[in-house]
């Protein structure tokens, strides 16, 4: 066999190889995800965080928490050491002052005790109303509506249009009070978007625009969603930002019920869908957070504690062999079955109050 040939040979063989390495089933893959992070209380894993979501009323979601001072103690001693904040720009624009307050408690008490935050602009499912001003839904119906002006950019807001006004008035404020803590871990652009009729490039486009902003003024992390828990590695892929040198990705799952099975529950269960969401991971080379997911929907289901703690356990360990992040939907549990996101076990368990459920996240955590 002559030199040339010999050259030939080598050379198709290395660029076989440099394909193989980059591609797989035609999906280009990004750089290899780091086990760990630098993060601001030392390196700490990646598939270590876990904790809760915080819904307090006073940032917006009307649902089940006390003030930070009284629950996230209650946290650490959980190990919990990651806490998701919905947040509601509707809220802060009702009493800016106030507000900025809240977060202040926030941030503040999660410094104290080592606990990373991550704060969540809570639009999207299952109402624009629980994060966009009230004002600017006057005239849209329906959430589809809404979401595709929103997405297409025709809608505005005090002179501006929506995406700028929703980054001047929002994220502005909410940056410059909280990012200089420690405790701050990142900022989630939108949950669960809803695409209603637009394309999908629209909505990738509004990912890209509230991240470029942020990454201007922000080392933080950055955190997207794909469309409403479309669970669909293609989708989710098409909507992400790019150029962002800390970008995670947020997914939720909820099994649901027997009769009324969540979008995890379906197309192959857990395994096969958090499987979906880990080549994602795996394609950007990005991290992958479980932001919700709950023994159940959150409108409650009938469930004993033993029931819900082996559920917990298979969510657990899928996330652990994946290496995902995740927080549990959602924080404190209370007795009145009419309060929104009380989640879980109110029906079967009226005395959720006393935090059996988190004592069995915990110890499934470890």
């Amino acid at each position: 066999m002559g030199f040339i040939t010999l050259v030939i040979i080598g050379a198709v063989f290395g660029v076989y190889l440099t394909l193989s390495l980059f591609h797989n089933n035609g999906v280009q893959k990004g750089p290899p995800i780091p086990t760990e992070i630098n993060a601001s209380f030392g390196n700490i894993s990646w598939p270590s965080l876990h904790g809760v979501n915080y819904a307090w009323g006073a940032l917006g979601i009307q649902c089940c928490a006390n003030p930070p001072s009284t629950d996230f103690p209650i946290m650490h001693a959980l190990g919990f050491d990651l806490i998701r904040v919905p947040l509601s720009w509707n809220a802060y624009e009702e009493n800016q002052t106030a507000y900025i307050g809240y977060l202040n408690q926030v941030a503040n008490e999660a410094d104290s005790l080592g606990i990373y935050v991550v704060y969540d602009a809570h639009g999207g499912q299952p109402w624009p109303s629980l994060f966009f001003p009230s004002s600017m839904q006057t005239g849209y119906s329906s959430i589809e509506a809404f979401s595709t002006a929103l997405w297409t950019r025709s809608l505005t807001y005090n002179g501006q249009d929506a995406w700028t006004a929703e980054w001047n008035d929002f994220w502005v404020p909410v940056i410059q009070t909280v990012d200089s803590h420690p405790s701050t871990l990142g900022y989630e652009i939108m949950n669960e978007p809803n695409p209603g009729t637009a394309p999908l490039s629209a909505l990738q486009a509004y990912n890209q625009f509230i991240a470029d902003h942020i990454q201007a003024i922000s080392n933080k992390y950055i955190v997207f969603m794909g469309p409403y828990v479309s669970l669909s590695a293609g989708s989710d892929e098409k909507v992400a930002p790019t150029g962002i040198t800390k970008l995670v990705m947020d997914a939720h799952c909820y099994i649901g019920t027997s009769s009324s099975p969540g979008p995890c529950a379906q197309n192959g269960g857990i395994q096969q869908n958090l499987a979906n969401v880990a080549s994602v991971g795996e394609a950007l080379g990005i991290h992958i957070w479980i932001g919700e997911w709950a023994v159940c929907n959150p409108g409650g289901c009938t469930v004993s504690q033993s029931q819900g703690g082996s559920i917990i356990k298979q969510y657990v360990s899928q996330f652990k062999q994946d290496y995902f992040a995740n927080t549990y939907w959602v924080w404190k549990c209370d007795t009145n079955s009419a309060t929104v996101g009380q989640t879980d076990l109110l029906t079967a368990y009226p005395g959720c109050n006393t935090y059996w459920l988190d004592t069995q996240l915990s110890q499934a955590e470890g």
